[in-house]
């Protein structure tokens, strides 16, 4: 089995109906929240930072310190997140919440998963959609025992290459929450934390205005125990993040294209061309059998044409005429049964990523194919209806002599 076919097994096992569905209907959600002008503010940050943890206390829910360990309290009226302890992600698709009656909060899934780079691609497409299309302001949690950065940032240098990949990115402040900081917080520990990022800002200068902005908003968490669990996760706390959360600026970005975007575009590739050569060729023998056969000329043109027509009403934007454009050539070809299994997949992969059909380049080759076969379908009817006439002369040239 060739690459291409086991990543398109392994993308196919991911993207199961259950999922699909549940990530179409939360980005409805968010996009209708979107409609009524509600500011977002977006937690990412890599898988085991925290996030859901962040996400449901500012959120407005209740924990409780029992057994050496903080325990999430489930709530009433509020969308929580599924949170763990392990450097593993629980969170795989956004979850959101109303802050108040003019801010949204997402929980984005971690860009560190561990579900494999098609459950990657997934998450940046989501992310680069969100980001694209709502007033959104971006706050990074990060895994930070104390003020002294691991290994000078390399972890933040990393997460930074994750997410902010385009290069078309204008950021004012982005904010970024130090989350489960084992010692007490006070204004110096910020200002150390500040330091090291603006230091970084000079070294990367790739990302210099990513530092830049990340230095502007810090907010610092306490690891939570239950000696201070009363203070550092009371309302007035509470409170007082969300109000810093307000104070980052909304980002300008622009997704560029994604080199693992090419994964994708190149299986749809492969399998469009497969289809529609399959398709030709089916159409040629027809074609032959209609040449034979007067009685099967006109109608076979008459097909033809009404394909030509088909093609001509399919819009590069909708995903369901294409989806069963490309089915009808499929039933007219033969096929085994695992060609009809493999084609099943494809469908699946064809329409789950079509939202994203601007930054993935495959769909263009559906425009470029139709394209192709129109004007193979048109050199068959010219050429049929050629024949046509010469048979309709050479009767005609009959009854003459008789």
């Amino acid at each position: 089995m060739s690459m291409l076919l086991q990543s398109s097994s392994i993308l196919f096992c991911f993207m199961n109906i259950q999922l699909l569905f549940i990530e179409f209907t939360v980005l409805k959600k968010i996009n209708e929240n979107v409609k009524q002008k509600l500011n977002t503010i977006l937690l990412i940050g890599n898988t085991g930072s925290g996030k859901s943890f962040i996400f449901n206390w500012v959120s407005g829910a209740k924990f409780e310190y029992s057994n050496g360990e903080l325990k999430f309290i489930q709530s009433e009226g509020q969308n929580f997140s599924v949170q763990s302890n392990a450097m593993q992600s629980v969170t795989y698709i956004p979850n959101f919440n109303k802050i108040d009656e003019d801010y949204l909060i997402i929980d984005f899934p971690g860009f560190k998963d561990k579900k494999g780079k098609y459950s990657q691609l997934s998450i940046k497409l989501m992310f680069d959609e969100i980001v694209t299309k709502t007033n959104v302001k971006i706050a990074v949690v990060l895994y930070q025992p104390t003020t002294k950065l691991e290994e000078r940032g390399a972890h933040i240098q990393e997460f930074i290459q994750s997410a902010f990949t385009s290069q078309n990115t204008k950021f004012d402040s982005i904010g970024l929450i130090i989350n489960k900081f084992s010692k007490k917080v006070y204004e110096d520990s910020i200002k150390q934390i500040q330091k090291q990022i603006i230091e970084k800002s000079l070294v990367d200068k790739t990302n210099e205005n990513v530092y830049q902005a990340l230095s502007k908003q810090i907010i610092i968490m306490e690891d939570v125990y239950y000696d201070n669990i009363v203070d550092v996760l009371s309302e007035n706390a509470r409170q007082s993040v969300i109000s810093r959360l307000k104070q980052i600026s909304p980002i300008s970005y622009q997704p560029d294209y994604q080199d693992e975007n090419q994964v994708v575009s190149s299986y749809i590739k492969q399998e469009l061309e497969k289809i529609f050569k399959k398709y030709n060729k089916t159409l040629q023998k027809q074609k032959v059998d209609a040449k034979s056969n007067k009685y099967q000329l006109q109608n076979f043109i008459n097909t033809l044409k009404d394909l030509i027509k088909q093609l001509n009403e399919i819009s590069q934007n909708d995903c369901d005429p294409q989806t069963q454009l490309i089915k009808h050539f499929i039933s007219k070809i033969e096929q085994s049964k695992d060609e009809k299994q493999s084609q099943e997949k494809f469908f699946c992969i064809y329409q789950y990523f079509f939202k994203y059909k601007e930054s993935i380049s495959g769909y263009q080759y559906f425009k470029d194919k139709k394209k192709q076969l129109k004007k193979i379908i048109k050199l068959f009817i010219d050429e049929l209806q050629e024949r046509t006439r010469n048979n309709e002369n050479l009767n005609g040239a009959r009854t003459i002599k008789i």
